[in-house]
C-alpha cells in the first residue's frame, strides 16, 4: 500500500510558524527608547542627527550657521535561527512539543530587536571594542560619556552619565530626579536647551532594582515625605532581565516624546520572515524538514542628549 507524505501535518507546522510570527508582541525598548528607521540599502548614513538650527532675529539677512559634520553610518547585519525535524518525529508528534518549539523560535525572532538594543546599550553594537560605555555615537565619542566634545556654538563639554548612589527607594528617587534634570539641562549645537519640552520618559532597569525604582516613581510617600517629585511626568518603567548579566546596579533614563530623535536607532532592512525546506535531497533521502527565520537590521545610536546612564 502506498501512503502519501504527511502534507497536512506539514501545513499545520507551517501555519503554526506563520501565525506565531504574526502575533503582536511588545518590544518596550524599541517602542520607547529607539527611533525606528526603515532601511532601503545595505547601510544608511545618519548625517542629520546632530543638526539643530535655532531661530535668530532677522536684521539684514538670514543667518546660516554651519554645524559640525555628523556623518554616522550604520551597516545592516544578517540574523537567522532555525529548527530541523525528522519526518518520523513529525508524524508521531502527540504532545504539541514541536509546535511549541516553533512558537518559541518565532517569539525569539520577534523579540530579537530588544536584544540588539540592549547590546547597543551595554556592549556597543557599533564599536564592540568599547565594552562598557557603548560604541561611538555621531559625535565620535562613546555614547555614554562624561565629556562629549563641544560642537557648533556649544561652549563646554557635556555629560550623559549620572553617578549611581544606591538601591534604596530614597536613593533611586534622587538619582531619577537628578538624571531627568540633567536631560533638561543638555544643550544642542546652537547652545540652546535641547529637551525643554520633554514630557515622556522611560527607565530601563535590571530586575534587582525593580522595588526601589517602582516605589521611587509610584509611591505616595518616600522616606516619610509626600512624593510629588515626578508629578506631571509620564514615566514608563521597563524591567529588563538582559541587563543583569552586565550590571545589577545600573540603569538608563531617556526621553520618548513622539517626533523626537531618541537615544537609540533601530534600522530595519528586512523584517523577520520565515522560510521552510520540505523538499529536496535532504528531505527525500534523510527525511528531515527544516524551518528558518531570518532578518537584516542593526541597532545603533541616535542623540546621546536623549538618554542618561545611571552607574
Amino acid at each position: 500500500m502506498i501512503v502519501a507524505a504527511p502534507t497536512q501535518l506539514l501545513k499545520g507546522m507551517q501555519t503554526t510558524l506563520i501565525e506565531a510570527l504574526q502575533t503582536p508582541v511588545s518590544n518596550p525598548i524599541l517602542e520607547s527608547a529607539a527611533t525606528y528607521v526603515s532601511s532601503t540599502s545595505d547601510d544608511e548614513d545618519y548625517a542629520w542627527i546632530g543638526e539643530t538650527a535655532q531661530m535668530t532675529e532677522f536684521v539684514d539677512e538670514v543667518q546660516f550657521d554651519g554645524l559640525s559634520d555628523t556623518s554616522y553610518p550604520l551597516v545592516n547585519k544578517k540574523y537567522a535561527g532555525g529548527l530541523s525535524f525528522k519526518r518520523d518525529d513529525l508524524n508521531d508528534e502527540k504532545t504539541g512539543g514541536m509546535r511549541q518549539r516553533i512558537m518559541d523560535l518565532a517569539a525569539r525572532a520577534q523579540r530579537h530587536a530588544e536584544k540588539q538594543l540592549v547590546d547597543a546599550l551595554t556592549q556597543g553594537d557599533v564599536d564592540a571594542t568599547v565594552a562598557n560605555n557603548g560604541g561611538q555615537g555621531y559625535d565620535g565619542v562613546v555614547f555614554f560619556s562624561a565629556s562629549h566634545t563641544a560642537r557648533g556654538k556649544q561652549t563646554a563639554t557635556q555629560s550623559n552619565l549620572y553617578s549611581y548612589t544606591g538601591n534604596t527607594t530614597a536613593q533611586a528617587q534622587a538619582d531619577i530626579a537628578g538624571s531627568i534634570a540633567l536631560l533638561f539641562n543638555l544643550v544642542d549645537e546652537s547652545n540652546e536647551p535641547m529637551n525643554e519640552y520633554a514630557s515622556q520618559f522611560y527607565i530601563i532597569y535590571p530586575p534587582a532594582l525593580n522595588k526601589p525604582i517602582v516605589e521611587a516613581v509610584s509611591a505616595g510617600i518616600v522616606a516619610q515625605t509626600s512624593n510629588v517629585q515626578f508629578s506631571g511626568r509620564n514615566i514608563r518603567l521597563i524591567e529588563c532581565p538582559r541587563l543583569t548579566a552586565h550590571s545589577a546596579a545600573e540603569y538608563y533614563i531617556g526621553i520618548s516624546d513622539p517626533g523626537l530623535t531618541r537615544g537609540l536607532v533601530y534600522q530595519d532592512r528586512e523584517p523577520v520572515t520565515v522560510e521552510m525546506l520540505e523538499t529536496g535531497d535532504e528531505a527525500f533521502t534523510k527525511e528531515i524538514w527544516k524551518y528558518k527565520v531570518r532578518k537584516r537590521s542593526v541597532a545603533g545610536y541616535g542623540r546621546w542628549q536623549r538618554m542618561v546612564r545611571v552607574a
